[in-house]
């Protein structure tokens, strides 16, 4: 067929209208791509935050997390008694985000983004110009200083500029320590409290006016909108649970127990039929517990919702520990420096130990 000319043609076309589509289509996500080095550093301080206070309730609290954890938070507050003097991007972010329904809220939302910006405007030109004055102020110096005082220049306009990154990444560790109390978590916990006094049944017995009132919600702030839309999901989430119930678990729901699994790893697994047998048993309890998992995530999700909301009620007890935490950790680090050092010593001496054997052949 490729000796056709025709055929040839419009198979060459089609190859390279399909590799053209499959670049363009390949871009695409780097247009809405929007995590910045700066939001990377909030996830992974959220997300250690969150670990000290699920480490917390299961009772395996390490005092070199719960350290870290605490030292995040305490330098969040400090940043955040300096916030109102720092005008970020994020700021001008948020002002984008306010309501504009009425011709009132279009006009103060207009003039809450020039305010923002012109402060921010503000801000970057104070700090370029301190930046200029310290280089100037070192340039300026005789020969023999001025050396370390660019470098001293250098490393203020660094310090500068990381301290506008750590402002912004204080908004979502502060954010995270006050979650429970802004509008939107607390109609997920009001959703969750619902949900486990319910238990089971109530996932069986939805009610079908429940996604009519999720779409009837306003949605006309950015917060609005993530209430409304969470609670599109749940009703979403709850409808696919049902629907699991009924045809896994018509009559009575049991949860697979680990003991389950035990028996299936203690099977002998000598011969070939027999490492069989203990293969499908594994991957059967593995099977069913999937299988109740989904069945239940609303359930589930509810009940770890409400687990991580009384674990964060206990910020003061953890912080009682800090101390004591702090002194066994830089104990644990110099004992630990100690041997790295040893072993660093070893090392060097058996080198030496080596070249003085190879010089003396």
């Amino acid at each position: 067929m490729l000796e056709v000319a025709s055929f040839r043609e419009e198979m060459f076309s089609v190859l390279i209208i399909a590799a053209v589509i499959g670049a363009a289509l390949n871009c695409v996500p780097y247009f809405f791509y929007d995590l910045t080095e700066v939001k990377q550093r909030g996830i992974v301080k959220v997300l250690k935050i969150r670990a000290l206070f699920e480490d917390y309730g299961n009772g395996v609290l390490r005092d070199s997390a719960l350290v870290e954890a605490i030292d995040i938070i305490d330098e969040a507050k400090r940043l955040q008694a300096d916030r109102h003097l720092v005008t970020t991007a994020d700021d001008v972010k948020a002002a984008r985000r306010l309501p504009a329904s009425t011709e009132t809220e279009k006009q103060f939302r207009a003039e809450e983004i020039a305010r923002v910006k012109a402060a921010r405007r503000r801000y970057l030109q104070q700090r370029r110009q301190s930046a200029v004055s310290r280089r100037k102020q070192a340039a300026a110096l005789p020969r023999s200083e001025r050396k370390a005082a660019l470098k001293a220049a250098r490393a203020e306009n660094h310090k500068s500029r990381k301290y506008d990154d750590d402002v912004s990444v204080c908004d979502f560790v502060i954010n995270e320590m006050e979650k429970f109390s802004s509008p939107r978590v607390m109609a997920q916990v009001e959703r969750a409290e619902r949900t486990v006094s319910l238990g089971i049944e109530g996932l069986r017995n939805t009610n079908p006016g429940e996604r009519k009132a999720a779409k009837a919600l306003p949605k006309r702030t950015a917060e609005e909108r993530s209430i409304r839309s969470d609670a599109l999901a749940y009703s979403r989430a709850k409808k696919s649970c049902r629907k699991l119930l009924l045809k896994y678990y018509p009559d009575k729901v049991t949860a697979p127990a680990d003991r389950e699994l035990e028996e299936a790893e203690a099977l002998p697994a000598d011969t070939l039929p027999q490492r069989l047998r203990r293969h499908r048993a594994i991957r059967r309890f593995v099977s069913e517990k999937s299988r109740y998992t989904r069945a239940v995530k609303v359930l589930l999700d509810a009940e770890r919702l409400l687990t991580e909301m009384e674990n964060y009620r206990h910020l003061e007890e953890i912080r009682l520990l800090y101390d004591e935490a702090k002194a066994r950790h830089s104990e644990e680090s110099r004992l630990k420096q100690q041997e790295i050092e040893k072993l660093e010593a070893a090392r060097k001496e058996e080198i030496l130990r080596r070249n003085r054997e190879r010089l003396s052949k």
